[in-house]
């Protein structure tokens, strides 16, 4: 009885022990599975919260697109006839220019720059039987005329330093200097000034002499047409040469040869 009280004993205290790890097996296992789903369940809330975010802002960026797209289809047809008016504005004034050009290039005196000094003025000089000069007479410019072998090469390209760095790679005139004077003109910002080429001055000084000191385009157009003509026949030796031999150096002296004696 004693062995079999014992061996009950023993039996229920294992049986105990065991129903004690089941339970505490048990609460872990639902505490596991509990975790795992309270996990999937934030899973399953954050994604739909995203999905709904993501729903939203794409929503939002369609809202966006179609109020460009109709803001551009209002300003695109303002925006076309803007340009065509603009268009139409700079072709008009291309046209009227160019017809104005014309008018005054077929009404302008012909020149013939081969016989230049023929338009040009000079000093009479009287000599005695002896070869010695004994007086001048001009009428309202002193000029003697000189050839370019007389002329100082340093001279020369002082001229050209100050008056025309391009004056040996242009053909008669500068047209980057001439269009934005002749913008300026037209704009009213100022008088169209300080464009002139060599060549242009001398066409100033010997072919428009009643309007060369007029700032306007009409002369810019004839100076333009005289220079022109004065590079197809002239080198540039020759055009240096009567740009010294005419231009005004004070008190009465055209010429360098004429300062040079007036002066030193």
């Amino acid at each position: 009885n004693d062995k079999n009280s014992n061996i009950e004993e023993k039996s229920s205290s294992i049986n105990n022990n065991s129903n004690k790890e089941n339970f505490s097996n048990l609460n872990n296992n639902s505490k596991t599975a509990n975790s795992s789903n309270f996990i999937k369940y934030l899973k399953d809330n954050l994604k739909k919260k995203n999905e709904a975010i993501y729903a939203y802002l794409r929503n939002l960026n369609s809202k966006i697109n179609d109020k460009r797209g109709s803001k551009e289809k209002k300003s695109n047809p303002n925006l076309k006839k803007a340009f065509k008016y603009i268009l139409i504005f700079i072709l008009s004034i291309f046209i009227l220019f160019s017809l104005y050009s014309f008018i005054i290039v077929t009404t302008a005196p012909k020149i013939h720059p081969e016989t230049i000094y023929k338009s040009v003025a000079q000093t009479t000089k009287i000599y005695d039987d002896s070869g010695n000069e004994v007086d001048k007479l001009y009428y309202t410019q002193d000029r003697t005329l000189v050839s370019r072998k007389d002329i100082p090469d340093n001279l020369v390209n002082a001229y050209i330093a100050l008056e025309d760095k391009t004056f040996y790679k242009h053909h008669g005139f500068n047209w980057t200097r001439m269009v934005g004077a002749v913008l300026n003109a037209l704009t009213g910002s100022d008088n169209i000034s300080g464009t002139s080429t060599i060549t242009q001055q001398l066409a100033r000084n010997v072919y428009l002499p009643e309007i060369k000191s007029q700032r306007s385009i009409r002369r810019k157009i004839l100076e333009m047409y005289y220079a022109d003509q004065i590079e197809k026949v002239l080198d540039k030796d020759q055009i240096i040469e009567a740009y010294l031999n005419t231009i005004y150096l004070g008190f009465g002296n055209y010429g360098i040869q004429t300062a040079a004696k007036s002066y030193f």
